[in-house]
Protein backbone atom coordinates (compact mmCIF):
# COMPACT_ATOMS: atom_id res chain seq x y z
CA UNK A 1 0.00 0.00 0.00
CA UNK A 2 1.35 3.41 -0.98
CA UNK A 3 1.99 6.48 1.12
CA UNK A 4 -1.26 8.47 1.16
CA UNK A 5 -1.37 12.04 2.44
CA UNK A 6 -4.88 12.70 3.72
CA UNK A 7 -6.51 16.12 3.43
CA UNK A 8 -5.93 17.07 7.08
CA UNK A 9 -2.25 16.15 6.86
CA UNK A 10 -1.89 18.16 3.66
CA UNK A 11 -3.52 21.16 5.37
CA UNK A 12 -1.10 20.82 8.27
CA UNK A 13 1.86 20.79 5.90
CA UNK A 14 0.62 24.01 4.30
CA UNK A 15 0.20 25.57 7.75
CA UNK A 16 3.82 24.68 8.47
CA UNK A 17 5.00 26.18 5.19
CA UNK A 18 3.21 29.44 5.97
CA UNK A 19 4.66 29.56 9.50
CA UNK A 20 8.17 28.78 8.26
CA UNK A 21 7.81 31.49 5.63
CA UNK A 22 7.31 34.04 8.43
CA UNK A 23 10.29 32.49 10.25
CA UNK A 24 12.48 33.09 7.18
CA UNK A 25 11.54 36.78 7.15
CA UNK A 26 12.50 36.96 10.84
CA UNK A 27 15.84 35.31 10.03
CA UNK A 28 16.65 38.05 7.53
CA UNK A 29 15.36 40.81 9.80
CA UNK A 30 18.30 40.15 12.09
CA UNK A 31 21.34 42.42 11.76
CA UNK A 32 24.81 41.14 12.59
CA UNK A 33 26.33 44.62 12.51
CA UNK A 34 25.53 45.27 16.19
CA UNK A 35 27.47 42.27 17.44
CA UNK A 36 30.20 43.62 19.74
CA UNK A 37 29.01 47.20 19.27
CA UNK A 38 26.32 47.36 21.96
CA UNK A 39 26.51 46.98 25.72
CA UNK A 40 24.33 47.14 28.82
CA UNK A 41 20.58 46.87 28.21
CA UNK A 42 21.12 47.11 24.45
CA UNK A 43 23.28 43.99 24.59
CA UNK A 44 20.40 42.05 26.18
CA UNK A 45 17.96 43.36 23.59
CA UNK A 46 20.36 42.31 20.84
CA UNK A 47 20.51 38.81 22.34
CA UNK A 48 16.71 38.60 22.09
CA UNK A 49 16.84 39.28 18.35
CA UNK A 50 19.73 36.82 17.97
CA UNK A 51 17.81 34.10 19.82
CA UNK A 52 14.68 34.58 17.73
CA UNK A 53 16.39 34.78 14.32
CA UNK A 54 19.46 32.58 14.70
CA UNK A 55 18.09 29.91 17.05
CA UNK A 56 14.29 29.67 17.21
CA UNK A 57 13.57 30.41 13.53
CA UNK A 58 16.54 28.49 12.19
CA UNK A 59 14.44 25.37 11.60
CA UNK A 60 12.57 27.05 8.71
CA UNK A 61 14.53 25.69 5.74
CA UNK A 62 14.92 22.17 7.22
CA UNK A 63 11.12 22.04 7.61
CA UNK A 64 10.72 23.21 4.00
CA UNK A 65 13.11 20.48 2.87
CA UNK A 66 11.34 17.78 4.88
CA UNK A 67 7.96 18.74 3.42
CA UNK A 68 9.34 18.89 -0.13
CA UNK A 69 10.86 15.44 0.29
CA UNK A 70 7.67 13.87 1.66
CA UNK A 71 5.58 15.44 -1.12
CA UNK A 72 8.02 14.11 -3.73
CA UNK A 73 8.34 10.54 -2.46
CA UNK A 74 4.66 10.19 -1.53
CA UNK A 75 3.84 9.43 -5.19
CA UNK A 76 5.72 7.41 -7.82
CA UNK A 77 7.65 9.62 -10.22
CA UNK A 78 9.87 9.30 -13.28
CA UNK A 79 13.27 10.94 -12.95
CA UNK A 80 13.18 12.91 -16.18
CA UNK A 81 9.59 14.07 -15.74
CA UNK A 82 10.38 15.25 -12.22
CA UNK A 83 13.52 17.08 -13.36
CA UNK A 84 11.57 18.89 -16.09
CA UNK A 85 8.92 19.91 -13.58
CA UNK A 86 11.50 21.15 -11.07
CA UNK A 87 13.31 23.09 -13.78
CA UNK A 88 10.08 25.05 -14.24
CA UNK A 89 9.15 25.40 -10.56
CA UNK A 90 12.65 25.96 -9.15
CA UNK A 91 15.28 26.88 -11.75
CA UNK A 92 13.28 29.54 -13.60
CA UNK A 93 12.33 31.45 -10.41
CA UNK A 94 15.93 30.98 -9.21
CA UNK A 95 17.42 32.64 -12.29
CA UNK A 96 14.80 35.42 -12.44
CA UNK A 97 15.03 36.50 -8.80
CA UNK A 98 18.80 36.15 -8.63
CA UNK A 99 19.15 38.32 -11.75
CA UNK A 100 16.75 40.90 -10.31
CA UNK A 101 18.76 41.01 -7.09
CA UNK A 102 22.02 41.51 -8.99
CA UNK A 103 20.48 44.47 -10.85
CA UNK A 104 19.18 45.95 -7.58
CA UNK A 105 22.52 45.35 -5.83
CA UNK A 106 24.57 46.99 -8.59
CA UNK A 107 22.15 49.93 -8.64
CA UNK A 108 22.48 50.22 -4.87
CA UNK A 109 26.27 50.25 -5.13
CA UNK A 110 26.13 53.05 -7.69
CA UNK A 111 23.76 55.09 -5.51
CA UNK A 112 25.86 54.45 -2.41
CA UNK A 113 28.75 56.27 -4.11
CA UNK A 114 26.62 59.08 -5.55
CA UNK A 115 24.64 59.70 -2.36
CA UNK A 116 27.37 58.88 0.12
CA UNK A 117 25.31 56.14 1.80
CA UNK A 118 27.40 52.96 2.05
CA UNK A 119 24.43 51.06 3.50
CA UNK A 120 22.90 50.95 0.02
CA UNK A 121 25.75 48.78 -1.27
CA UNK A 122 24.65 45.14 -0.87
CA UNK A 123 26.89 43.64 -3.57
CA UNK A 124 28.32 40.43 -2.10
CA UNK A 125 30.30 39.02 -5.03
CA UNK A 126 33.30 39.90 -7.18
CA UNK A 127 32.05 41.77 -10.24
CA UNK A 128 35.49 41.88 -11.85
CA UNK A 129 35.99 38.19 -12.60
CA UNK A 130 34.23 35.37 -14.40
CA UNK A 131 34.56 33.23 -11.26
CA UNK A 132 32.82 35.95 -9.25
CA UNK A 133 29.88 36.07 -11.64
CA UNK A 134 29.64 32.28 -11.75
CA UNK A 135 29.54 32.18 -7.97
CA UNK A 136 26.89 34.93 -7.97
CA UNK A 137 24.61 32.53 -9.84
CA UNK A 138 25.76 29.14 -8.54
CA UNK A 139 26.93 29.98 -5.03
CA UNK A 140 29.16 26.89 -4.89
CA UNK A 141 31.78 28.77 -2.87
CA UNK A 142 29.47 30.67 -0.58
CA UNK A 143 25.92 31.58 -1.57
CA UNK A 144 24.22 33.01 -4.67
CA UNK A 145 23.94 36.79 -5.00
CA UNK A 146 20.43 36.55 -3.55
CA UNK A 147 21.65 34.47 -0.63
CA UNK A 148 18.33 32.87 0.33
CA UNK A 149 18.27 31.08 -3.03
CA UNK A 150 20.71 28.46 -1.71
CA UNK A 151 17.63 26.54 -0.56
CA UNK A 152 16.11 26.55 -4.07
CA UNK A 153 19.45 25.50 -5.58
CA UNK A 154 19.95 22.65 -3.12
CA UNK A 155 16.36 21.47 -3.52
CA UNK A 156 16.86 21.21 -7.28
CA UNK A 157 20.14 19.32 -6.84
CA UNK A 158 18.48 16.91 -4.40
CA UNK A 159 15.71 16.30 -6.93
CA UNK A 160 18.42 15.34 -9.42
CA UNK A 161 19.67 12.80 -6.87
CA UNK A 162 16.20 11.77 -5.66
CA UNK A 163 16.03 8.39 -7.40
CA UNK A 164 19.48 7.39 -6.13
CA UNK A 165 18.64 8.53 -2.60
CA UNK A 166 15.47 6.44 -2.61
CA UNK A 167 17.28 3.34 -3.81
CA UNK A 168 19.89 3.70 -1.09
CA UNK A 169 17.27 4.25 1.62
CA UNK A 170 15.23 1.27 0.40
CA UNK A 171 18.14 -1.15 0.10
CA UNK A 172 20.62 0.06 2.72
CA UNK A 173 18.66 2.16 5.23
CA UNK A 174 21.10 1.99 8.15
CA UNK A 175 24.21 2.54 6.04
CA UNK A 176 22.51 5.40 4.20
CA UNK A 177 21.65 7.12 7.49
CA UNK A 178 25.26 6.76 8.66
CA UNK A 179 26.62 8.11 5.37
CA UNK A 180 24.19 11.03 5.53
CA UNK A 181 25.36 11.94 9.03
CA UNK A 182 29.01 11.69 7.94
CA UNK A 183 28.35 13.85 4.86
CA UNK A 184 26.70 16.51 6.98
CA UNK A 185 29.47 16.43 9.61
CA UNK A 186 32.53 16.79 7.36
CA UNK A 187 33.92 20.05 6.02
CA UNK A 188 33.40 20.32 2.27
CA UNK A 189 35.24 22.52 -0.25
CA UNK A 190 31.95 23.69 -1.77
CA UNK A 191 28.93 25.27 -0.10
CA UNK A 192 26.21 23.01 -1.50
CA UNK A 193 24.09 20.22 -0.04
CA UNK A 194 24.84 20.98 3.59
CA UNK A 195 23.20 19.60 6.71
CA UNK A 196 20.08 21.81 6.42
CA UNK A 197 19.43 20.43 2.95
CA UNK A 198 20.52 16.80 2.92
CA UNK A 199 19.45 15.61 6.36
CA UNK A 200 15.77 16.70 6.24
CA UNK A 201 15.44 15.59 2.61
CA UNK A 202 16.73 12.12 3.45
CA UNK A 203 14.56 12.01 6.59
CA UNK A 204 11.54 12.74 4.40
CA UNK A 205 12.41 9.69 2.32
CA UNK A 206 12.54 7.59 5.51
CA UNK A 207 9.12 8.86 6.59
CA UNK A 208 7.63 7.67 3.31
CA UNK A 209 9.52 4.36 3.34
CA UNK A 210 8.25 3.44 6.79
CA UNK A 211 4.81 4.98 6.20
CA UNK A 212 5.13 7.46 9.06
CA UNK A 213 2.52 10.22 9.08
CA UNK A 214 1.73 13.22 11.26
CA UNK A 215 -0.94 11.13 12.97
CA UNK A 216 1.81 8.78 14.15
CA UNK A 217 3.62 11.70 15.78
CA UNK A 218 0.32 12.71 17.39
CA UNK A 219 -0.33 9.24 18.81
CA UNK A 220 3.15 8.20 19.88
CA UNK A 221 4.62 11.50 21.09
CA UNK A 222 2.83 13.25 23.92
CA UNK A 223 2.43 16.96 23.34
CA UNK A 224 3.67 17.93 26.82
CA UNK A 225 6.78 15.77 26.37
CA UNK A 226 7.60 17.22 22.95
CA UNK A 227 7.12 20.76 24.28
CA UNK A 228 9.25 20.05 27.37
CA UNK A 229 12.13 18.65 25.31
CA UNK A 230 11.83 21.58 22.89
CA UNK A 231 12.16 24.22 25.62
CA UNK A 232 14.90 22.38 27.53
CA UNK A 233 17.05 21.99 24.41
CA UNK A 234 16.28 25.61 23.48
CA UNK A 235 17.65 26.80 26.83
CA UNK A 236 20.75 24.63 26.43
CA UNK A 237 21.24 25.93 22.89
CA UNK A 238 20.98 29.54 24.10
CA UNK A 239 23.52 28.88 26.86
CA UNK A 240 25.89 26.92 24.59
CA UNK A 241 25.15 28.63 21.31
CA UNK A 242 28.64 28.10 19.97
CA UNK A 243 28.11 24.33 20.00
CA UNK A 244 26.85 23.57 16.51
CA UNK A 245 25.82 20.00 17.35
CA UNK A 246 23.58 21.16 20.19
CA UNK A 247 22.00 23.57 17.73
CA UNK A 248 21.44 20.79 15.18
CA UNK A 249 19.73 18.82 17.93
CA UNK A 250 17.51 21.81 18.66
CA UNK A 251 16.61 22.15 14.97
CA UNK A 252 15.59 18.49 14.93
CA UNK A 253 13.51 18.96 18.11
CA UNK A 254 11.95 22.05 16.54
CA UNK A 255 10.87 20.09 13.49
CA UNK A 256 9.08 17.54 15.68
CA UNK A 257 7.61 20.30 17.88
CA UNK A 258 6.08 22.16 14.93
CA UNK A 259 4.81 18.96 13.35
CA UNK A 260 2.86 18.36 16.56
CA UNK A 261 1.85 22.02 16.89
CA UNK A 262 0.36 22.08 13.38
CA UNK A 263 -2.61 20.07 14.63
CA UNK A 264 -3.47 22.80 17.15
CA UNK A 265 -3.06 25.46 14.47
CA UNK A 266 -5.83 23.89 12.39
CA UNK A 267 -8.21 25.81 14.66
CA UNK A 268 -6.91 29.10 13.23
CA UNK A 269 -6.07 27.78 9.77
CA UNK A 270 -7.44 30.63 7.64
CA UNK A 271 -4.56 33.15 8.01
CA UNK A 272 -2.02 30.38 7.41
CA UNK A 273 -3.93 29.30 4.32
CA UNK A 274 -3.84 32.85 2.98
CA UNK A 275 -0.10 33.28 3.62
CA UNK A 276 0.64 29.74 2.42
CA UNK A 277 -0.88 30.46 -1.00
CA UNK A 278 1.75 33.18 -1.49
CA UNK A 279 4.49 31.42 0.47
CA UNK A 280 7.00 30.78 -2.31
CA UNK A 281 6.52 34.28 -3.72
CA UNK A 282 7.07 35.79 -0.26
CA UNK A 283 10.15 33.62 0.25
CA UNK A 284 11.69 34.71 -3.06
CA UNK A 285 10.92 38.43 -2.81
CA UNK A 286 10.92 39.40 0.87
CA UNK A 287 14.59 40.39 0.94
CA UNK A 288 13.93 43.10 -1.69
CA UNK A 289 11.26 44.78 0.45
CA UNK A 290 13.12 44.17 3.69
CA UNK A 291 16.30 45.77 2.34
CA UNK A 292 14.44 48.86 1.18
CA UNK A 293 12.67 49.29 4.52
CA UNK A 294 15.93 48.86 6.44
CA UNK A 295 17.60 51.50 4.28
CA UNK A 296 14.71 53.89 4.88
CA UNK A 297 14.51 53.54 8.66
CA UNK A 298 18.23 53.94 9.30
CA UNK A 299 20.72 51.83 11.18
CA UNK A 300 20.64 53.01 14.80
CA UNK A 301 20.19 50.17 17.29
CA UNK A 302 17.14 51.78 18.88
CA UNK A 303 15.34 51.85 15.53
CA UNK A 304 16.55 48.33 14.75
CA UNK A 305 15.08 46.83 17.90
CA UNK A 306 11.92 48.94 17.77
CA UNK A 307 11.14 47.64 14.29
CA UNK A 308 12.54 44.10 14.61
CA UNK A 309 9.23 42.42 15.51
CA UNK A 310 7.25 44.79 13.28
CA UNK A 311 9.07 44.38 9.97
CA UNK A 312 8.35 40.66 9.29
CA UNK A 313 4.52 40.96 9.50
CA UNK A 314 4.66 44.25 7.55
CA UNK A 315 6.82 42.74 4.80
CA UNK A 316 4.64 39.63 4.68
CA UNK A 317 1.47 41.72 4.43
CA UNK A 318 2.89 43.95 1.68
CA UNK A 319 4.01 40.98 -0.39
CA UNK A 320 0.72 39.21 0.19
CA UNK A 321 -0.99 42.27 -1.27
CA UNK A 322 1.36 42.25 -4.26
CA UNK A 323 0.71 38.54 -4.75
CA UNK A 324 -3.08 39.00 -4.68
CA UNK A 325 -2.84 41.93 -7.12
CA UNK A 326 -0.70 39.93 -9.55
CA UNK A 327 -2.91 36.86 -9.23
CA UNK A 328 -5.90 39.02 -10.18
CA UNK A 329 -4.40 41.19 -12.91
CA UNK A 330 -1.13 39.51 -14.01
CA UNK A 331 -1.57 35.75 -13.47
CA UNK A 332 0.73 34.85 -16.36
CA UNK A 333 3.66 36.83 -14.97
CA UNK A 334 3.01 35.52 -11.46
CA UNK A 335 2.98 31.98 -12.81
CA UNK A 336 6.41 32.49 -14.39
CA UNK A 337 7.86 34.08 -11.24
CA UNK A 338 6.62 31.32 -8.93
CA UNK A 339 6.98 28.34 -11.23
CA UNK A 340 3.23 27.87 -11.71
CA UNK A 341 2.53 26.50 -8.23
CA UNK A 342 -0.92 25.16 -7.38
CA UNK A 343 -3.19 26.71 -4.73
CA UNK A 344 -3.30 25.17 -1.28
CA UNK A 345 -6.07 22.68 -0.45
CA UNK A 346 -9.15 24.15 1.22
CA UNK A 347 -10.52 22.97 4.52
Amino acid sequence: MGYKIELEESRRYHILKALMCLFVVFIHSFSQQYNGRVSGSQWWLYQITFTVSRIICDCAVPVFMLISSVMLYAKPFRWWQNVKKKARTLLIPYVIFNSLWIVVALTGRYLSVKLGKPGLNVVNFDTNSVAGWLNAYLGFWGKPALTLLWYVRDLFLLNLLAVGIKKLVDRLPILTLILTIVWCAIDKPISVLGVYSVMPFVLGCYLVKYNIHMADFDRKLKGWLVASVFFVVLIVDILLRRNIYVHYLFVLCSMVFYLRLSRKLLRIEKPFQIVGAAGFFIYLSHLFVLSVLKALIGDSFSVYFATYFLLPPVVTTVLLGVFCFMRRFMPGLLGILTGGRRPVPKS
